[in-house]
């Protein structure tokens, strides 16, 4: 059951990102929904080929379960600060995003072999199965990529800005409102020359044309209100000009959110610090549990998982459970008062 749910989530999201985020994105973006469904099922034909290929060729090497696991980190840990610092710091350019996390995973591939060697004196699957140079060479996968990302950002420094995200929702509104209009344009098109003969007539977006030219243009966009407000109706996301934007939130809702956002840094660094470091580096040592120990330890993550798991999200959806049970009471006995 593990292995099923384990390869059926990965063909989904491996599919998903090829077609959508890959293809749509900078191979076809006029693909229709047809395509995508097509692309989406060759992606999962060469996923389940990959990874067949892929295990058949570990398990002919000798490569158990503990050597992938301890190979993991060195192949996932790369990645993590520079998609942190692509969120949160507006210096991080393309190139450091790219090529940060492939500089650290060859720095972590490097420390992790070299480790063994230095350690057992030779490289086999026994020696680079240990504990110790996975380890360091998971350390060095992790933080490398932070030294890389400031140096390659340092190397043409631009600086993104954020308010880019306040148009990528309409413009994708936008596309999406074309693409449909496209469509239905052309379907009316082909009824009409089919039934009368004639050439189709240019579509008209909005039915009843206005006075107000700007109000018509704006009709093109959407009917629902853009996420971001700015002045120039007339001009589509990618030519608006930055400085007409204004953010969808008040002062007080942005206020807010900044209240949070630092709630949530510091919550960040005290989990960290308490996973990471305070609980489990105390144990890197060679401290062997007596049984009075052993036994705390196990009754005190077994109460700490039970209102982790079972009570907390009780209480921190009580008003929601509140107001789920009265509705159903309501409905219940407004059914039973009809049949009545």
């Amino acid at each position: 059951m593990a292995l099923t749910s384990t390869v059926s989530s990965s063909m989904i999201a491996v599919s998903s990102i090829l077609s959508f985020d890959v293809y749509k994105t900078y191979l076809n973006p006029e693909a229709s929904d047809k395509k995508l469904v097509h692309v989406s099922h060759h992606t999962v034909v060469f996923h389940a080929v990959f990874i067949t290929a892929i295990s058949l060729a570990l398990n002919y090497g000798g490569a158990d379960m503990t050597r992938i696991g301890y190979f993991r980190p060195i192949l996932s840990c790369p990645g993590i600060i520079p998609l942190g610092l692509t969120l949160c710091w507006s210096g991080q350019t393309r190139l450091a995003a790219i090529v940060s996390p492939m500089l650290g995973f060859l720095t972590g591939l490097g420390i992790w072999i070299g480790t063994a060697y230095h350690i057992y004196g030779e490289i086999n699957m026994k020696t680079t199965e240990s504990s110790l140079p996975a380890l360091y060479g998971a350390i060095g996968s992790f933080f490398s990529p932070a030294l890389y990302s400031v140096l390659l950002s340092s190397y043409k420094p631009e600086k993104f800005d954020w308010r880019r995200f306040l148009v990528a929702e309409i413009a994708e509104e936008t596309q999406l409102k074309q693409s449909t209009e496209k469509e239905e344009a052309n379907s009316d098109g082909n009824t009409s020359s089919n039934s009368e003969g004639e050439p189709p007539a240019a579509p008209l977006f909005n039915a009843e044309k206005s006075a107000d030219p700007e109000k018509d243009a704006a009709a093109v966009v959407g009917e629902k209100s853009p996420p971001a407000v700015y002045s120039n109706n007339t001009a589509l996301p990618g030519e608006v000009n930055l400085d007409d934007v204004r953010h969808p939130f008040d002062d007080e809702t942005i206020k807010l959110l900044y209240r949070w956002y630092r709630i949530a840094c510091i919550m960040f660094v005290a989990i960290v610090l308490v996973t990471f470091i305070l609980w489990p580096m105390p144990l890197y040592r060679n401290y062997i549990f007596e049984k009075t120990f052993f036994k705390s330890w196990t009754t005190v993550a077994i109460i700490w998982k039970f209102f982790a798991v079972v009570m907390y999200p009780l209480y921190d959806g009580r008003y929601e459970i509140v107001r789920g049970v009265k509705g159903v009471w309501l409905s219940s006995r407004d059914l039973l008062q009809a049949k009545h």
